[in-house]
């Protein structure tokens, strides 16, 4: 048994190699998070435009041919790995997780009945857009346009710098009256809000990233900011949690 695995995890590590050679890469987890975080806030115009654009077909399946047996098997089996994060994605931004899950589970079985790459174009394209319905049916509907705008474009700039002056300028008020607005609605400045959104995402992020790669992708002006800011938050510093999961590099 013990020869068996080890000839088995050996020809794991010939084809994962042989693959890398023919430029497989996969995508960071911070620049897929990145991405469909981003997906996921825009205006739903846009977003179809997007999903239904010719380029979705290679987004999608530009590694199909690596991911299977055959074509369509690799189509089916990169379909299976999109359903994966934006099922998870669409959780952390406030749709149920039983029905999210669920719902997942409904599509990877329906994939399986499709018998042409068109088919599976198909579905691919309408999970996004389903997934989409439901988390814009889950955001906060409590607030006035202005502060709705204002979440929803913060949500979709946590990477990189986002100050309270262009979330003012982007729902189209002043600052001083934007921030008291904002502030009477959500129960917090937006300057707070956006760093605590900002360290949510840090903590993701985290999982996979070295502090100084963490800190520069959301936008803090230096390391040694972001590590009080995160301490101050949860108590504990930043290389301590990645000190604490496997495989993640040090600061």
């Amino acid at each position: 048994m013990a020869e068996q695995a080890n000839i088995s995890r050996l020809r794991a590590e010939v084809t994962v190699e042989h693959m890398l050679t023919r430029g497989h890469r996969h995508h960071s987890y911070k620049d897929e998070r990145k991405a469909y975080n981003a997906l996921f806030h825009l205006e739903r115009a846009e977003f179809m435009r997007i999903v239904d654009s010719p380029g979705m077909e290679s987004v999608l399946f530009g590694y199909a041919e690596l991911l299977g047996p055959n074509r369509l098997r690799g189509a089916k089996n990169a379909l299976i790995c999109l359903i994966t994060p934006v099922c998870r994605i669409a959780i952390e931004l406030g749709v149920n997780c039983e029905l999210s899950y669920t719902l997942s589970d409904y599509y990877i079985n329906s994939l399986e009945a499709k018998t042409s790459e068109d088919a599976v174009l198909a579905l691919a394209r309408q999970v996004l857009v389903h997934y989409f319905d439901l988390v814009q049916e889950a955001l906060p509907t409590e607030y006035s346009k202005p502060v709705a705008s204002a979440i929803n474009y913060i949500d979709k700039n946590l990477y990189g710098p986002c100050r309270v002056a262009a979330v003012a300028r982007h729902v189209g008020l002043e600052p001083h009256y934007f921030s008291k607005l904002f502030s009477l609605q959500v129960g917090s400045p937006p300057s707070q809000y956006i760093r605590r959104r900002k360290l949510e995402e840090a903590r993701l992020l985290l999982r996979e990233a070295t502090v100084t790669e963490v800190a520069e992708t959301l936008g803090f002006c230096d390391v040694a900011h972001f590590s009080r800011c995160f301490k101050s938050a949860y108590n504990i510093s930043p290389s301590q949690v990645a000190a604490d999961l496997p495989g993640v590099p040090g600061g």
